[in-house]
């Protein structure tokens, strides 16, 4: 299974990567600290055009096992090239973090 991110959320404060072990995913959820199913990163890839809250400022992060599909859990299908819109709104929603406290 993989997960479309904003890049900054997932990397935190001041650092230009972030290791598989540091991050985990957790989907099903309005609560970022509980509830919902938790999945270990299996990887994580960078737009290798990124910049810091530019156009490119996404990632992908692949985790280890399948999700359990639910009323809470649920696919969002991706467009083929030669049939996705040329404008329109899109909206999702998430939550992460753009700065890390102690």
């Amino acid at each position: 299974m993989w997960i479309l991110v904003v890049w900054v959320a997932a990397r935190g404060d001041d650092k230009d990567y972030i290791k598989n072990d540091e991050i985990y995913v957790r989907v099903g959820s309005t609560d970022w600290n509980h509830g919902g199913q938790i999945y270990d990163v299996d990887g994580l890839f960078l737009h290798p055009k990124f910049k810091v809250y530019g156009k490119k400022d996404v990632a992908i992060i692949k985790i280890k096992g399948e999700f359990t599909f639910s009323d809470t859990v649920k696919a969002i299908p991706i467009a083929s090239k030669s049939k996705a819109p040329s404008k329109g709104d899109v909206t999702l929603a998430g939550w992460g973090r753009t700065k890390f406290y102690n």
